[in-house]
């Protein structure tokens, strides 16, 4: 029963089992039974496809995902189903788009490009960030934001946004062996990617995000009422999301609000990637071992205490990151039009 997280890669890593002392699989032990249909084995039919919405949630320390159930069908001989699970958070596509994929133009796959940028418009249905108002902007404040758009076309271009990597969770023999696989970017990549989004993300770098954001928000003042008023509203509202995605993974902001959509209550389930916070990974990761071995790397050891954790927590560090880049190529596309360039997303 494969569950799939993230990207895909041929460079794979060797399959891993959870310690014996932290089994992945408290709730996954009834997969073969009650989250499909509530009845007893003998009455499951030999093939089933579920009605409505039927859900299988894997919990094993910090580790969480939730699985909709597409279809299943048991074994004659041995009695165990085999079972077709999406994850929650990837039954949303194909999901309309508010506005042109941005650097679309840039990415080696605009496929992935687009695919996030799906998940993006349903989390938080953004405002077309070309509809922001040119700006008058000085020299200097001007070579900022230039600086913020080129690093973000620079970052577009690599190879870890094509959509291969991540990690896949399989249980060949059942709900008592579970193995994870890793396949990540080499550590060079993870690396180089780190190095660059570290200049979009960090609020002390002079020409992050942060930095963009005061600049575009103090000459947006010298607007009449009427465009300060929308420069203003339009600022909120993307802010409001990074603020977001700094908090949770985007798998859980989505399969949270799927929940909601189907009339359930997503606190009562542990959704995918809950407990994930980005920030802290990222801090994590680049001042604990990619950046600086310095003052987080007793926390980075703490987040791994066995190879299922740490590739997991891997996963979610460079998700988060992907994730965000997408955020700052969005605002890249915001930037450009207070410039008064045209055609900056393209």
């Amino acid at each position: 029963m494969p569950r799939k997280l993230g990207r895909r890669n041929p460079r794979r890593g060797p399959k891993k089992s959870p310690s014996p002392a932290e089994p992945a699989t408290r709730d996954a032990a009834n997969v073969r039974l009650n989250p499909l249909t509530g009845l007893p084995i003998g009455d499951l039919p030999r093939a089933f496809t579920p009605p409505d919405y039927k859900y299988v949630s894997m919990e094993a320390g910090p580790i969480h995902f939730l699985g909709q159930v597409q279809r299943a069908r048991q074994d004659d001989h041995t009695g165990q189903l085999a079972v077709k699970i999406l994850p929650v958070e990837d039954s949303i596509h194909p999901v309309p788009l508010n506005f042109p994929v941005p650097l679309e133009h840039e990415a080696v796959d605009p496929c992935a490009f687009k695919h996030h940028w799906e998940k993006l418009t349903y989390a938080f249905h953004l405002p077309d960030p070309s509809q922001y108002p040119q700006l008058p902007i000085s020299p200097d404040d001007r070579d900022v934001v230039e600086r913020f758009i080129r690093t973000c076309r620079t970052l577009a271009t690599y190879s870890v946004f094509s959509g291969v990597g991540g990690v896949t969770f399989s249980a060949p023999t059942g709900p008592d062996s579970w193995q994870i696989e890793a396949e990540f970017p080499s550590h060079q990549e993870f690396v180089g990617l780190s190095a660059t989004f570290r200049q979009l993300h960090n609020p002390s770098d002079e020409a992050s995000y942060a930095s963009v954001k005061r600049i575009l928000d103090k000459n947006a003042n010298r607007l009449s009422a009427a465009d300060t008023k929308r420069a203003h509203a339009l600022s909120k509202e993307w802010d409001s999301a990074r603020k977001s995605l700094c908090r949770k993974m985007l798998a859980t902001i989505v399969c949270e609000k799927v929940m909601e959509s189907r009339g359930l209550d997503p606190s009562g389930r542990q959704v995918s990637l809950s407990g994930a916070v980005p920030e802290t990974l990222i801090g994590a990761y680049n001042y604990g071992d990619l950046l600086h071995w310095g003052d987080q790397r007793a926390i980075l050891a703490g987040l791994g205490p066995d190879e299922f954790s740490d590739a997991y927590h891997k996963h979610c560090c460079i998700d988060a990151m992907l994730t965000l880049s997408h955020f700052y190529f969005g605002y890249a596309v915001l930037a450009f039009t207070a410039l008064g360039i045209l055609g900056g997303s393209s």
